[in-house]
């Protein structure tokens, strides 16, 4: 089915080249157009990543695997494929559209480095 970028989109480029510049971090942002299925019914499989300069991930969205979602009424959990991962805590991800979904992840990317900065004044 291919794959595509958003970076040109929302200004996404210019947001990922100031973060990348200032800190030392890399990212990487893959998206592919899949059929659509119980897991994917957007019909869009996703990683965007971003890691330290050890490689250690520090944020990472995906829909690459199934996570528990949170408990309904009754003692069953119902798998959620879109979430994201910060630190080693993986969260249910609201996916609501191709064109959220890189506005999330960099306003993540710009709140982990203002907390960073913080940390090391």
């Amino acid at each position: 089915m291919g794959s595509f970028t958003w970076l040109s989109s929302h200004d996404n480029f210019s947001r990922a080249s100031s973060v990348s510049r200032k800190h030392s971090i890399n990212h990487g942002l893959e998206a592919w157009r899949v059929a659509e299925n119980p897991h994917r019914p957007h019909g869009i499989r996703y990683c965007f990543t971003l890691h330290d300069e050890s490689n250690q991930r520090l944020l990472g969205y995906d829909n690459a695997h199934a996570v528990s979602g949170r408990k309904r009424a009754s003692a069953s959990r119902k798998p959620e494929w879109d979430h994201r991962h910060e630190a080693e805590a993986v969260h249910f991800y609201p996916f609501v559209g191709a064109e959220q979904l890189p506005v999330d992840f960099w306003n993540d990317v710009e709140r982990l480095v203002r907390v960073s900065e913080r940390s090391t004044k």
